[in-house]
């Protein structure tokens, strides 16, 4: 994320805290969204003028400049495969 905006100097984990703290209903699902069409924004406390800048979080021109979750445990079973990933269990392969 900070290779997309480089000028963002929070602490880290501060944008997850910020997340985290989002309401769990439709308003807050609303927020996220705008964050991940990169219409989120933050101060640049950096520049004589504070001022808000956009906070960039996917490369949506170059996605392979993206950084993907963290494989924390990955199952096979035949042709089907389970991840762990921070965000859960992902299954893929499985016939529902």
């Amino acid at each position: 994320m900070r290779e997309f905006s480089r000028r963002y100097a929070e602490a880290e984990g501060a944008l997850l805290g910020q997340f985290r703290h989002l309401h769990t209903d439709i308003f807050g699902n609303r927020e996220f969204v705008e964050h991940l069409r990169n219409r989120g924004k933050f101060f640049d406390h950096e520049e004589k003028r504070e001022r808000e800048r956009d906070l960039i979080l996917v490369d949506y021109d170059e996605p392979a400049r993206n950084v993907p979750p963290p494989v924390l445990a990955c199952l096979h079973l035949g042709d089907a495969t389970t991840t762990l990933t921070p965000g859960g269990w992902v299954k893929r392969g499985f016939e529902t």
